[in-house]
C-alpha cells in the first residue's frame, strides 16, 4: 500500500497539467490570506471578523470540494488498463482504496488548515472561532475524501485516460453536487451559531458552549457518514470487478 501511496505521488508530480492546476486552485487563496492585513479587517468588529473568517472558510471549503472532484475522484479510474497489475497484486482490494483514502485526506487536510490557520492569524479571530473552523476542517477533508474515492470506485472508466472526461462523466457530476451539499451542510451547522453568539443577538456563553457541542456532534456524525457509506459501497464494487 506505501508503494501505491508512492507511486499516485510520483504520478501527481509528474504530470505538469495537474500540479500547475492544483497551483493555481490553493495559490490563489493562499496570496489572498497573505494578504488580508491590507484591508485591515483585523481591526473590525467581532462580527465582521466572524463574517470574513466565515466566507474565508467557505471558499476554502468550496475549493476543496472541486479539488476532490478532480483530482481524487478520477485516481482508480486513471489506473486503467493497467489496474489488472495492481488488482493481481498479493494484498486486498480493499487496501487499495483505503491508501488513496489516507493519500487524499491527508493531503487536504494539511493544504485546508495551513490555510484556515493563516486565515485566523491574519484576521486575528477568537480562538474559540479559530478551533471551530479547523474541526469543521478536518469532518470536511474526510468527508469529500471518501465521496471522492468510494464514489469513483462506484463509477470506474478504465478506458478514458483524460481526468477531464472521466470528471464530466455521471460519477464525477453526482461527485461534485453530492460534495457541494456535504460542504453547505457542514459550514451551516457550525456558522449559524456562530453569527447568533458573535453578532450578540441572541445567545449566552452556556447556551453557545451546548450548541457548538451539539453542532459539532452532528458535523461528525455527517462527516463519517459522508466518508462511510460511499467507502463501503466503493469496496463492495471494487470486490466484484473483473479484471
Amino acid at each position: 500500500m506505501r508503494l501505491i501511496v508512492a507511486k499516485d505521488l510520483k504520478s501527481f508530480f509528474r504530470d505538469p497539467v495537474q500540479w500547475s492546476q492544483f497551483l493555481i486552485f490553493f495559490g490563489l487563496l493562499a496570496i489572498y490570506f497573505l494578504n488580508l492585513r491590507t484591508f485591515a479587517y483585523e481591526d473590525r468588529d467581532i462580527f465582521w471578523k466572524n463574517l470574513i473568517a466565515q466566507m474565508n472558510l467557505l471558499a476554502t471549503s468550496l475549493t476543496l470540494a472541486t479539488f476532490a472532484s478532480r483530482f481524487i475522484y478520477p485516481q482508480l479510474s486513471l489506473e486503467g488498463k493497467r489496474f489488472w497489475v495492481i488488482g493481481m497484486a498479493p494484498m486486498e482490494r480493499e487496501k487499495i482504496l483505503f491508501g488513496k483514502l489516507a493519500l487524499s485526506f491527508m493531503c487536504t487536510l494539511l493544504i485546508s488548515e495551513t490555510l484556515i490557520g493563516l486565515s485566523s492569524v491574519m484576521l486575528k479571530t477568537p480562538p474559540t472561532l479559530a478551533i471551530l473552523h479547523s474541526v469543521a476542517l478536518f469532518g470536511i477533508c474526510l468527508g469529500l475524501s471518501g465521496l471522492a474515492v468510494g464514489l469513483g470506485a462506484i463509477y470506474p472508466n478504465f478506458t478514458e485516460d483524460n481526468p477531464s472526461k472521466i470528471v464530466s462523466g455521471f460519477g464525477g457530476t453526482l461527485n461534485l453536487v453530492m460534495s457541494l451539499v456535504f460542504v453547505l451542510t457542514v459550514l451551516a451547522a457550525q456558522a449559524i451559531p456562530c453569527f447568533y453568539y458573535f453578532g450578540r443577538w441572541a445567545l449566552s456563553g452556556d447556551q453557545f458552549r451546548w450548541i457548538i457541542v451539539l453542532s459539532m456532534t452532528s458535523i461528525a456524525i455527517i462527516s463519517l457518514l459522508a466518508c462511510l457509506v460511499p467507502m463501503s459501497m466503493g469496496l463492495r464494487s471494487i470486490k466484484n470487478l473483473e479484471i
